[in-house]
């Protein structure tokens, strides 16, 4: 698929649409914190739950965070960096 038609916030909003069609609940944006180098205008990320149910019938939540990028390529590994 070819999303270069889209805008960035348009998007980040097919993402989050997309998420809740897959069944996420609980979807919020979240803005850059300014720590780390990440700043409010790189984007905005998107926190959600997915309820799982294990083999055993036990449900269990789990929490997601969602970082939207656009990328032609493989995506770099320094993009990959871990928030904590």
């Amino acid at each position: 698929m070819n999303f270069d038609h889209l805008s960035d916030g348009e998007f980040e909003e097919f993402a989050y649409d997309l998420l809740a069609a897959l069944e996420f609940a609980n979807l919020t944006w979240r803005r850059g914190s300014g720590r780390g180098g990440a700043t409010a205008d790189q984007g905005r990320d998107i926190e959600a739950v997915l309820r799982r149910e294990d083999i055993d019938r036990h449900e269990r939540l789990e929490r997601w965070f969602v970082q939207c990028k656009r990328h032609t390529r493989g995506v770099p590994p320094e993009a990959l960096e871990m928030v904590r």
